[in-house]
């Protein structure tokens, strides 16, 4: 054999081996998941779970991925799967729609807005970002072409204004007062609340009555008001107060005052021009209960006892009526040798008292004076009583307290008017007289 053929030869068995070689490399065992045979796009999950890869080429771990349509694979969040192309998970673990179909953000420090961009909180607060901006964590607006501190200010047609507390207004028809609440403007004008308040359109100074009942009474203390200063009021009854077991509402006193005031009576609110702003406080006086009985001593009708209290005074009832006598007023004593008093005056309570009717035979006159100003001065009587016989002369004299009021003149029934203090009179009839006390 040549030399040629011998090569030949060579070749060709060489060729044998490696075609056998090659049939060899490509020929694969085939794989098994629990007793069933995997294909190329399957994979074998905890040793028996036959699975489709993802994308046909890979595979994933079901108890914390998922495949989604799209053929990746992605980590569940918090255990649920998802929409990746809408949603994404955050490392909250929550999950958040994409901003704008397509960004990622920190829904802690970001927020999304409507036009699909996401933006920085300010202050951890999310805004308009149409119409604000965030500057070192403050938010501004614009207002008339410029920006404004939307915390501090606000916009009114393109005007800046400062808020009022954390509050907003209309400055056309109110104002932020110095307490930093607003109000209503009276008509267009503003005005100091603290010293005036309005009434329709005009504004009035005014001062604050409030109402100390003490301690231990209740809660029905009557609720302040606002007058008008130099204007009066009403002093609350007795029975607009809670009451007090074993007392009787006597009189109020006012804080910037010294005279006593009934419940019930009409008064100023205050007596200073320093006042106006500022409160004044009427305080209950509470008086003991008494009892004043009225003993008829021979009269033919009974008078009911009166229930008052100690300190206070009580307007004493008329006659009881007795066939043949004078009814001559009423006496701490039966047999008349205590103190007098007339049918109609008024009498002070210092305790548990019985008063006695008195009578007599020839005509008593009753002189009346009306003190309709008693908390601004007292009249004192020359000699004193209520009844007197036929030509008796009485002085009356007229004291203000020292409260800016002066005397100002006797009233006499039939309109006269008498300006002289003292001032006598002469007893031939019932009269009747009122004091006036005026600034």
């Amino acid at each position: 054999m040549t030399m040629s053929k011998r090569l030949l030869v060579g070749l060709a068995a060489w060729a044998v081996v490696l075609a056998a070689a090659v049939v060899c490399v490509c020929t694969k065992e085939p794989e098994y998941c629990g007793g069933k045979t995997l294909q190329e796009t399957q994979f074998c999950f905890n040793k028996d779970s036959v699975l489709e890869k993802c994308g046909g080429t890979e595979a994933y771990k079901p108890d914390a991925e998922f495949c989604h349509s799209d053929g990746r694979v992605y980590t569940k969040c918090d255990g649920k799967t998802y929409n990746p192309t809408i949603d994404f998970c955050h490392a909250d673990k929550d999950l958040y729609p994409l901003c704008g179909g397509k960004d990622k953000y920190d829904p802690m420090n970001d927020f999304c807005y409507s036009n699909g961009v996401a933006y920085r909180k300010c202050n951890g607060k999310e805004y308009d970002a149409d119409v604000q901006k965030c500057n070192n964590g403050k938010l501004q607006e614009g207002c008339g072409g410029k920006y404004y501190y939307i915390d501090y200010q606000f916009c009114y047609k393109d005007n800046l204004y400062d808020k009022c507390g954390d509050s907003i207004y209309s400055p056309a028809t109110h104002f932020c007062a110095k307490d930093d609440i607003v109000y209503a403007r009276c008509g267009d004008a503003t005005y100091d609340p603290l010293k005036w308040m309005c009434i329709g359109v005009t504004r009035v100074q005014y001062v604050t009555v409030a109402f100390d009942v003490g301690e231990g009474v209740g809660v029905n203390a009557p609720a302040s008001k606002k007058i008008e200063y130099d204007k009066t009021f009403i002093l609350p009854r007795a029975d607009e107060v809670a009451p007090r077991e074993g007392y009787i509402l006597g009189y109020w006193l006012r804080s910037n005052g010294s005279v006593p005031i009934k419940p019930g009576t009409e008064t100023l609110a205050s007596l200073y021009l320093k006042d106006i702003g500022s409160t004044v406080v009427f305080s209950a006086q509470w008086c003991a209960e008494v009892a004043v009985v009225f003993d008829e001593n021979g009269g033919d009708n009974t008078v009911p006892q009166i229930m008052t209290g100690t300190g206070l005074y009580i307007t004493l009832p008329g006659s009881p009526g007795r066939a043949g006598y004078y009814f001559a007023g009423w006496n701490t004593r039966a047999d008349g040798t205590g103190d007098t008093y007339a049918a109609k005056s008024s009498y002070t309570v210092n305790g548990n008292a019985t008063l006695f009717a008195q009578w007599a035979t020839e005509v008593q006159y009753v002189l009346t004076v009306v003190n309709s100003y008693g908390e601004y001065g007292y009249v004192r009587r020359n000699p004193d009583g209520s009844y007197y016989s036929t030509g008796t002369e009485v002085t009356l004299t007229a004291t203000p307290y020292n409260n800016g009021y002066k005397f100002a003149r006797w009233e006499v029934e039939g309109g006269t008017r008498i300006t002289d203090n003292p001032l006598t009179i002469k007893m031939d009839s019932d009269k009747r007289i009122n004091v006036v006390f005026e600034r």
